[in-house]
């Protein structure tokens, strides 16, 4: 579907199949792909970074940011006391950056 896959991260452009072009209800929020459903009029399940999982008919990819790898890092070390400095690492690691910089 439009070479999007799990893990991806992507943009709502398009929230319900019936959207016009005033809907703009969830257009715009980013997230990461955690379902695919490819016979359903809302075929994308994504986890989004402001209002949880929302099904979605049409998303497109867009790069991960740098805030986001961040904000991923703080969650999964949630708990650990991790420093700034284990955080960005962290981040680094899932940017898939080299760890030996």
């Amino acid at each position: 579907m439009n070479g999007i896959k799990l893990g991806d991260r992507v943009e709502i452009t398009r929230y319900r199949g019936y959207s016009t072009d005033g809907d703009t209800l969830y257009v715009g929020l980013r997230g990461t792909v955690d379902r695919i459903d490819d016979g359903d009029s809302l075929p994308f399940r994504v986890d989004t970074d402001d209002e949880g999982q929302l099904w979605a008919a049409e998303v497109r990819k867009v790069p991960n940011d740098r805030e986001h790898y961040v904000t991923r890092a703080k969650e999964l070390l949630e708990g650990t006391h991790a420093m700034a400095g284990d955080i960005l690492r962290m981040a680094r690691f899932l940017a898939g950056e080299d760890g030996d910089r």
